[in-house]
Formats: C-alpha cells, sequence, structure tokens
C-alpha cells in the first residue's frame, strides 16, 4: 500500500497569500526502517517497531513542516545513498532517520522501548 503525507507551507507572490502542499510517499522509506531496526533491535516485537518507525517519520515531518524545508528543498543535504528518488538528488526521510538511528544505538541509547 502506497503511503503518502501531505505538509502545508503559507508563502506570498505578488501580494497574494499562497498556500503550498506537498505531497511525500512514505512507504519505501518506512519498510526501509522497518527492516534496520528489526535488524538493531531482533528482540523487539514488530508492533512495537512499526509504532516506533512511524513517530520517527512524523516527527521528521513535522521538523520539515516547522522549518518550511520542503519549500527550501536545496537546504536538505545531497543524498549520499539514493536509497529512493527524490526531487534534487535530496536525502529521502529514511536516510536522514538511519543517520539519528544508527547515532542513537552507537551511543547505545534505547529509542525503541
Amino acid at each position: 500500500m502506497y503511503k503518502e503525507k501531505s505538509l502545508c507551507s503559507p508563502g506570498r507572490s505578488r501580494a497574494v497569500n499562497q498556500l503550498y502542499i506537498y505531497r511525500y510517499g512514505t512507504s519505501e522509506c518506512e519498510e526501509h526502517l522497518l527492516c534496520l531496526l528489526r535488524t538493531k533491535r531482533p528482540s523487539r516485537d514488530v508492533d512495537t517497531i512499526k509504532n516506533k518507525v512511524k513517530d520517527l517519520i512524523e516527527e521528521k515531518l513535522r521538523e520539515f513542516q516547522s522549518t518550511n524545508a520542503m519549500k527550501n528543498w536545496t537546504s536538505i543535504s545531497e543524498s549520499a545513498t539514493n536509497r529512493h528518488p527524490t526531487r534534487n538528488n535530496r536525502a529521502c526521510l529514511c536516510e536522514m532517520i538511519e543517520d539519528f538511528v544508527n547515532k542513537k544505538l552507537d551511543n547505545q541509547t534505547v529509542i525503541v522501548a
């Protein structure tokens, strides 16, 4: 099932208020993060890991929303893996979240309760 999230960003052009709506497909990133966390934390049950993946993606999308990252897409770092096609070859959600997860696990911080 293809999952898509929508983000909104206010804008203004020639004295006219605008609302930009961005769609972001999350299915491939969700699958990758699920596999990553199942590998890193094999003792955790699948539902707990799925909920954590959902929370991590929602958190990253809220960050995008609050910083207008979708509007200023080039402010996002370029993809190092080219795992999923993105606009202007920018890092996808799972690439950004994977870095966060790996850092947390390297520091022995439990991110999946």
